[in-house]
């Protein structure tokens, strides 16, 4: 389960808008799964990226959360919950390309299974990148890369596509 409730917006160098959401991730099943949002909204189905940059943020509690960024010409920002576990991910930006519509459609993804140049997105991790816990954090620094803990690229440094296993597709339209 995905929510989005839209923030507030910020314009860039033109045409794109950052949008920021409240975005409530929710792994109701028994296994871990992994959730997919598009740094990018209006654009194609299909992620493709070469560089993996993982942020290890933490909250006020002392709390952290491990987020991928998957960067390429259609990237997505990737998260893997564990089994029950609910996230809130203030300020999550979201760019559009272009004037701004009333109503935004984001089509997001949760999967069983995630590759990347054939290997298993978790591989691409140093780390298992296992969400376990709930938690509510700002994610606003997903925006700044001197907050990276580290980045991983394709061996030949070209764009592959995502293959993803047992995928449920998630078209959420906000108002914004």
């Amino acid at each position: 389960m995905i929510t989005l409730h839209y923030v507030d917006k910020h314009y860039e160098r033109p045409p794109v808008v950052r949008v920021e959401f409240d975005v409530t991730l929710h792994n109701p099943g028994d296994v871990p799964r992994w959730f997919l949002l598009p740094t990018h909204a209006g654009k194609s189905d299909t992620f493709r990226a070469s560089e993996l940059s993982l942020w290890a943020l933490t909250n006020d509690a002392g709390e952290s959360l491990k987020i991928g960024r998957l960067r390429g010409t259609h990237g997505c920002f990737v998260l893997l919950l564990a089994a029950g576990v609910t996230i809130t991910l203030h300020k999550l930006p979201i760019r559009w390309r272009g004037n701004l519509p009333e109503h935004l459609t984001v089509t997001a993804y949760v999967a069983d299974e995630v590759l990347l140049d054939s290997e298993s997105l978790i591989s691409w991790f140093e780390d298992v990148p296992v969400n376990a816990h709930d938690i509510e954090i700002d994610v606003q620094t997903v925006a700044d890369d001197s907050q990276v803990k580290y980045a991983k690229y394709t061996p030949d440094l070209s764009e592959k596509t995502l293959i993803l296993t047992h995928a449920d597709t998630l078209t959420i339209e906000t108002t914004l």
